[in-house]
């Protein structure tokens, strides 16, 4: 949506929450003399520098990590995978879980948790590569049930752990 530094700033500012890739949260940023190239590092200057409440950063099979202004930014690393069918639709997977975690005002570490293991999910559907995957319409309940059940306990709707 942007070619460069000042679009991609220019776009995000007044912003309460962002996701971004690592090539996107890179190409926002440009190249700034004192940011290493750690994703970590420039996510948590971004999220300060712009004030963000939130950032949300895929980094494909290395999973997200998220910054908040005046915090260091947060990790967690992709499910492995022996098998990735598609890739596509992913960081869209990714962005879902996380919304619906704020939405449901899970903690940010469950909702970080979920949003980057749900792609392992996605990456083991051949849904673009088959068509005949198209007119499942029961698969998108089952990816929401996959994830509302996710993690060792089941967590009621603010992500505790407990009954619902």
């Amino acid at each position: 949506p942007w070619t460069g530094p000042i679009e991609g700033t220019v776009v995000l500012q007044g912003a309460r929450w962002a996701k971004l890739s690592r090539d996107e949260l890179g190409t926002i940023l440009g190249r700034r003399e004192k940011l290493s190239d750690d994703p970590s590092r420039q996510a948590a200057f971004l999220a300060d520098d712009l004030g963000l409440e939130g950032l949300l950063v895929t980094l494909g099979a290395e999973g997200a990590l998220f910054a908040a202004r005046g915090q260091d930014a947060v990790h967690c690393p992709a499910r492995p995978l022996e098998k990735v069918i598609d890739t596509v639709g992913a960081g869209d997977g990714a962005t879902a879980v996380f919304i619906a975690g704020l939405l449901r005002e899970w903690p940010i570490d469950v909702i970080l948790e979920r949003a980057s293991d749900f792609p392992a999910d996605l990456l083991s559907l051949p849904l673009f590569l088959n068509p005949q995957h198209h007119d499942d319409v029961g698969l998108g309940d089952r990816l929401v049930q996959r994830v509302d059940n996710s993690g060792p306990q089941r967590l009621d709707s603010h992500g505790h752990h407990g009954r619902r």
